[in-house]
């Protein structure tokens, strides 16, 4: 990861673990739920069309480094624990992710949204868009190095993975993750 920001003119550390400040998150949480779905405001589209672009980019990476990441396609979850999600990646490079059509937004009208277009990769004869890219690729970068699914996991794989983007792509992906 370190030669892939480097790369791209990025400045990639080890994140620590923060400590959350609740007020903040609470701050953030309610302007998340206060803004308006919008993919056409100014700056918005540009914003998620670089962090698509930007997400193929570190699948292709990470599959050029041995990865492989796979649509969960049955019911229920792939693992027990998010240290059995970890210990797959770590052990075996192997990633189970779920696919965003089973779920994207919470019954808004994503239509022309450009983590919902084709990312032309196909798995299973299953094709791809961006956002299930996005999901495999920040469970591995973000979250594999041991930070978990809760506030101070999540609030450290989004500081992860946050380095290795562009400017104008950190805005989407905060949106999608730290919102």
């Amino acid at each position: 990861l370190k030669k892939y920001a480097d790369g791209k003119k990025l400045i990639y550390k080890d994140t620590k673990y923060p400590k959350i400040d609740e007020t903040r998150a609470m701050a953030i949480a309610d302007d998340y739920d206060a803004m308006e779905n919008n993919i056409d405001a100014p700056g918005v589209r540009e914003a998620y069309g670089a962090m698509a672009v930007e997400v193929k980019e570190q699948w292709d990476l990470l599959t050029s480094l041995g990865y492989k990441m796979e649509p969960w396609l049955e019911d229920g979850q792939p693992y027990k624990s998010s240290t059995d999600m970890v210990n797959d990646v770590l052990e075996n490079k192997h990633l189970y992710f779920f696919l965003t059509e089973e779920g994207f937004g919470e019954g808004e009208d994503a239509s022309g949204h450009p983590l919902l277009e084709n990312s032309g990769v196909a798995i299973e004869g299953k094709e791809l868009v961006y956002n299930d890219l996005f999901r495999a690729v920040h469970d591995i970068i973000g979250h594999s190095r041991g930070n978990q699914f809760g506030p101070r996991g999540e609030e450290t794989a989004w500081r992860e993975h946050l380095q290795l983007f562009s400017d104008i792509a950190k805005k989407a992906v905060t949106t999608e993750t730290r919102g």
